[in-house]
């Protein structure tokens, strides 16, 4: 299941996020998955619920987006969903098509809380 070692990644960024902006606790992941990334949303969320646990994200709720699948026509820039039902480019009639969408993860937003108290004031 690679989808652990794909929530230890997040966590990774996460971390790095927070020593970076100083904030306690990661209360909301929200990502973006690609339709065509090879990662399972629901076996993510048990991998990350498991690998979170004792972090800074324990307990944080993970939203998933699909990110469908776009092709690109190389004749004249269009874009179109892969799911389109003709092979052609509906803006030229092109068949000269290229994926460009829906292979990616990313994460899109962190909702994090801070500690208002600073015990040095």
């Amino acid at each position: 299941m690679h989808e652990l070692s794909v929530a230890q990644g997040i966590l990774g960024v996460i971390e790095a996020e927070r020593r970076k902006r100083r904030f306690d606790r990661v209360v909301g992941v929200h990502l973006r998955v690609g339709a065509l990334s090879c990662i399972d949303p629901e076996a993510l969320g048990f991998a990350f619920e498991a690998a979170a646990e004792g972090t800074c994200a324990d307990g944080a709720e993970l939203r998933t987006e699909t990110e469908e699948r776009v092709l690109t026509c190389r004749a004249c820039g269009e874009r179109v969903a892969a799911d389109h039902p003709t092979p052609a480019c509906p803006a030229c009639g092109s068949a000269d098509l290229s994926l460009a969408g829906g292979m990616d993860m990313e994460i899109v937003s962190l909702e994090v809380e801070s500690d208002d108290e600073d015990p040095g004031e």
